[in-house]
């Protein structure tokens, strides 16, 4: 199952390529794309990594649930009859899928890892607000 969610990701990924002299094909779509940040395109191959471990550690009952949700996109009710138990048992196997897979997470990562503190966003919002801050000083001072 996994393995067909994978290909479908894979087929529909050409989709959205775009040709390096940047002709587009009307009918197909984008054609090819290059990325220039290849830190972010390796930093999701190993996240892929990391939750497809992680997926592989759970309890079947669990994957496979959280497998026909997340991935498949089915309903609670489509789930439910397509493994034969009732839609709160889908519910509840969902919730502790994710929260199992939390925790495999966890086990492969450090918090620091997981939650980067990135400056140069922060740094840019720090920047923004002053400069708001300046602005409105400055209006109450003409208005006085």
């Amino acid at each position: 199952m996994l393995n067909l969610c994978y290909q479908k990701k894979h087929k529909l990924s050409f989709r959205n390529e775009v040709s390096g002299n940047g002709i587009q094909n009307k009918k197909s779509g984008i054609l090819f794309h290059h990325s220039t940040n290849n830190e972010k395109i390796a930093m999701n191959k190993e996240l892929g990594r990391v939750l497809e471990n992680a997926i592989h550690e759970i309890p079947e009952d669990y994957r496979v649930v959280f497998s026909l949700r997340e991935l498949n996109g089915l309903s609670v009710a489509e789930t439910a009859q397509a493994l034969d138990i009732s839609e709160s048992n889908v519910k509840v196997r969902l919730n502790r899928a994710k929260t199992m897979l939390r925790t495999e997470i966890k086990k492969m990562y450090s918090p620091q890892e997981i939650f980067e503190f990135n400056l140069v966003y922060c740094d840019g919002m720090v920047n923004r607000v002053m400069a708001r801050i300046y602005e409105l000083k400055k209006l109450e001072n003409e208005i006085r």
